[in-house]
């Protein structure tokens, strides 16, 4: 799992069966060793420019659709309210806020 921001919405005009009905939300991991924004299924209902909690088990995904030959792999677990980071040297540790400003 990481953490990750909402970025933009995923739309398809073809897709495979077990997407149809799925909200798809593109996210952009943060403080991993890629940032490259993935797509993830979303059910909770969050928002461009939220902080997410993304799960990349894809297993569990194909589960959430019922369909084990689906090609998703991230869903959103949680929207972040807050995160801290502490143990780390420097101005890197302090606390934020859902809109990333300490």
């Amino acid at each position: 799992m990481l953490i990750a921001r909402v970025i933009g919405h995923g739309h398809a005009a073809v897709q495979h069966r077990s997407l149809r009905g799925t909200r798809l939300l593109l996210v952009e991991p943060l403080r991993a060793p890629s940032t490259d924004p993935v797509l993830a299924m979303d059910r909770i209902g969050a928002a461009v420019g939220d902080r997410v909690l993304v799960s990349s088990d894809g297993e569990s995904a194909r589960n959430a659709v019922g369909d084990p030959s689906s090609p998703l792999r991230w869903t959103v677990v949680g929207i972040v309210d807050a995160a801290s980071v502490t143990g780390m040297p420097g101005p890197r540790a302090r606390r934020t806020t859902a809109g990333g400003r300490p």
